[in-house]
């Protein structure tokens, strides 16, 4: 190790390097234990090939577990670098690592540098006494922003008149309204080219001593160096030291104190992202072509996105001939005998609207707009901050717009334009462009109408009873907790009952950008689904485009001729009452759907050959209907476990005969054939990762280290419920461990101190976890009853030849039962 120490006027600061090669396999402790013990701000960066959780890796090894220990510890922080530093053809990761003890008074900021021949991005860390500023893309500074005057002079516009209007005068209008809001905002609202990256703010006490600081190092550079002038030296060193630190911790906790009296989540995150140093950016300076050519240029990316992703957005003519074309020909030629029902009528007719459904009110339009968090705008740069801080009179023209539009049927076309902007898969190489989601950003007014509609469609499935039984997904009062509590059970019921099962899971492939739009507006064609809906989603559906940005640039057009847009509120809904029709189970089987996730549990109590024949029955009704309706299943991560069984007979579908897989995940839990105790081990680790990053801010206030426990561990911990209601009193002592340990940081009570976990928890005011999971299944079954059908319920609640597992004990019943005692 090399270390360089330096003098700054606000005291000494030592910064320090190593390079440990991989194959040394461990990390001289005693150094770094002393170079992170010194008694000023000391900083480290080098190449140290350590992987551990703790730091941001799927594995750990053994300098990855030593460093994780001096940083759990508090005697160094993980300040960075946030993008990956070392990146191959597979994946990327950062093994350079930048590390600060616990005396860090200094503002800093780390930034890739310009690209080496070396494999390694080379990073430039900046360490100033001084408030850092980075440059940043334009973008609006809505706090400076002048409303008062942005309000008075949008409100000197007149009212609109659309009564008996058509399509081109909705049209017109609707540019209009965008244009003014677009010009007066940019005159009202300052631009910032800069941002000042989070710093401590200085005090006059602090300004004091560095004037006092300056003067005596003056002094001693005049007169020469005495003992006296020494000792005073050290002192004040150590009076700023402390100062700083004093104010360090006062600033995080008057933020996090400020974020939860105002209840802004998004702020929350924010200051925990920025206190874990877990900020990330796409910093990725290429991607590869199909020759594996390096490409640079943000318009050369773009080509390569838009050509890749306008075949996504379509069913090419070679997806058909996969196809039933005996469906295609039936909904082609039912759209086009019905076409008249789709299409925008040709005038405003509000009282015909207001015959089929209520107008939206005033009042409706402000919920729907409060309702919308801040987020990046559309092409047209509207944001929400634009409509809270619109008069009156723009607010009713914005009203009368929407009216019209649900009258006709029409959604503008200025608003069905998006930006596709793309983040990288994570643990996927980044140089492919297939390793990218795609997110769109909509315009906010389009998607307060968006909402508006999307609120009358929910009305309209629910009063016709058109949702799936089985889909959990973007409904009310189901989640991700209902959808695995009703997996678990099935199975322990299954198990209970000794019925052979096999669990199919299934993953529909660009489930949202590949809808069928003939095929949803056939389904929408013969349900009760009222007319004006069925116009405006045909509109808001029909000549949708697309631009792709990479950096600053935007490119092109493409049509979106398949898919629902990703980021709309309607999307979800309209995907699952386009899956609404899903075959259900037969037998004693059951399906459990989460948006686009389809779990298959097959059962049967006689014979291995049966079952696997039935398993194949049911996978091919799922498969012949996503053969109607053009759905394709991702093959890559469709897996078949067997339940209880090591010797199971393979299933054959077609002519392929598919193999059995050990394990697989459910919405994140992890099971295996004999049950789900490796998942409570995984979220014991991660939950463990967690608390040794709370431990660094143990010196917070006791209210805000409670917040990040329950945001950040116990999130991770009791996820989710059910399964974790059953598991063994040894097994929830082994999550109570951690709760403990918890606890201990919230209160800063030692365990040498020897009070007890009990008295530790009530005084950090924690529910002892197992009562915790009890109340939550509780919860969690008392919402899902009333919505399980009398099938299922027979299905879970069969007694004949019922004997519990341990390896799978019911839980559904047993929430009913008094609260247990709690375990600590």
């Amino acid at each position: 190790m090399l270390s360089v120490r330096l003098e700054t006027d606000i005291g000494l600061v030592e910064i320090g390097t190593a390079y440990v090669p991989f194959r040394i396999g461990y990390l001289h402790y005693p150094d770094y234990y002393r170079f992170f013990n010194r008694s000023y701000p000391s900083y480290f960066l080098g190449d140290m090939n350590a992987r551990s959780a703790a730091l941001g890796h799927r594995n750990d090894n053994t300098m990855g577990i030593q460093l994780a220990t001096l940083v759990n510890r508090n005697h160094a922080q993980h300040i960075g670098p946030n993008f990956p530093t070392f990146i191959t053809h597979r994946s990327k990761s950062s093994p350079d690592i930048i590390l600060g003890n616990k005396h860090m008074i200094y503002n800093y900021s780390a930034e890739p540098g310009q690209l080496t021949p070396s494999d390694h991005i080379p990073i430039i860390f900046t360490i100033s006494t001084n408030p850092i500023q980075v440059p940043i893309r334009e973008r609006s500074n809505f706090r400076k922003a002048d409303w008062r005057k942005y309000s008075d002079q949008l409100g000197r516009e007149d009212i609109i008149n659309l009564t008996g209007a058509t399509v081109g005068e909705i049209e017109e209008k609707t540019a209009q309204w965008t244009k003014v809001i677009q010009t007066i905002g940019k005159e009202n609202i300052p631009v910032t080219k800069y941002r000042t990256l989070p710093h401590i703010k200085t005090t006059h006490e602090v300004r004091i001593l560095k004037i006092a600081y300056l003067e005596l190092y003056r002094e001693i550079d005049r007169e020469g160096a005495s003992m006296d002038r020494y000792r005073e030296l050290i002192e004040l060193r150590r009076k700023l030291r402390d100062e700083f630190n004093r104010l360090r911790t006062e600033q995080w906790n008057d933020l996090i104190k400020q974020t939860d009296l105002e209840h802004k989540s998004k702020d929350f995150w924010a200051s925990i992202k920025t206190m874990l140093g877990t900020n990330t950016t796409n910093q990725q300076r290429y991607i590869k072509d199909h020759n594996d050519k390096e490409i640079y240029e943000d318009k050369d990316k773009e080509v390569i996105f838009r050509k890749y992703w306008e075949k996504i957005f379509q069913i090419t003519p070679e997806e058909n001939k996969e196809f039933d074309k005996e469906t295609d020909t039936k909904v082609n030629q039912y759209i086009d005998d019905n076409l008249d029902r789709y299409q925008t009528l040709e005038e405003v007719d509000l009282d015909r609207l207001y015959q089929q459904t209520n107008l939206v009110t005033i009042e409706e339009l402000n919920k729907t707009i409060a309702s919308f968090k801040h987020k990046s705008p559309g092409i047209d740069e509207i944001t929400k901050y634009h409509l809270i801080n619109l008069p009156n009179k723009m607010l009713i023209n914005l009203l009368k717009i929407i009216n019209s539009c649900l009258s006709i049927g029409y959604f503008p076309k200025i608003w069905k334009t998006s930006i596709i902007i793309f983040i990288p898969k994570p643990n996927k190489s980044p140089f492919s462009h297939v390793n990218y989601r795609p997110i769109s950003l909509l315009s906010i007014p389009g998607k307060i109408l968006e909402k508006i509609i999307n609120r009358r469609l929910i009305k309209a499935i629910t009063t016709n009873s058109l949702q799936n039984e089985a889909q959990h997904g973007f409904r009310i009062g189901l989640g991700t907790g209902t959808a695995t509590a009703l997996f678990y059970e099935a199975i322990a019921a299954g198990r209970a009952n000794r019925l052979k099962m096999n669990v199919v899971l299934r993953d529909i492939s660009k489930a949202f950008d590949k809808v069928w739009h003939r095929g949803l507006f056939y389904k929408i064609g013969i349900s009760q689904i009222p007319e004006f809906l069925a116009r405006i989603i045909y509109s808001y559906l029909e000549n949708r485009v697309a631009k792709i940005k990479i950096g600053n640039y935007i490119g092109k057009e493409i049509n979106l001729l398949s898919g629902v847009p990703q980021g709309g509120c309607l999307s979800p809904t309209l995907f699952n009452f386009y899956t609404h029709d899903v075959p259900e189970a037969g037998g004693q089987s059951i399906n459990i759907i989460y948006a686009d996730d389809i779990t298959q549990i097959v059962s049967y109590p006689g014979s291995e050959n049966m079952l696997a024949k039935i398993t194949a029955n049911e996978v091919e009704k799922i498969n012949n209907y996503e053969n109607k309706w053009k759905i394709k299943t991702n093959e890559t991560k469709f897996q078949i476990i067997p339940i209880g069984r090591t010797r199971a007979q393979k299933v054959k579908i077609g002519q392929k005969e598919h193999d059995f897989s050990l394990e697989g995940k459910m919405l994140g839990l992890k099971f295996n054939r004999y049950g789900f105790v490796g998942h409570v081990q995984d979220r014991i680790r991660l939950a463990r990762v967690e608390l040794g990053r709370i431990f660094r801010f143990r010196e917070l206030s006791w209210n805000n280290l409670r917040k990040l426990y329950y945001a950040l561990v116990l999130s991770k911990l009791l996820y989710p419920i059910v399964p974790l209601y059953t598991i063994s009193k040894t097994q929830q002592r082994k999550l109570q461990i951690v709760q403990n340990k918890a606890a201990r940081i919230i209160t800063g009570i030692r365990l040498r101190e020897g009070i007890g976990n009990q008295t530790v928890n009530e005084l950090a005011e924690l529910t002892p976890l197992n009562i915790n999971i009890h109340n939550q299944a509780k919860k969690i079954w008392n919402q899902l009853e009333p919505k399980l059908s009398d099938r299922i319920k027979n299905r879970i609640d069969k007694d004949e030849g019922r004997t519990e597992l341990k390896s799978f004990p019911l839980s559904r019943k047993k929430v009913q039962g008094p609260e247990p005692e709690p375990l600590y």
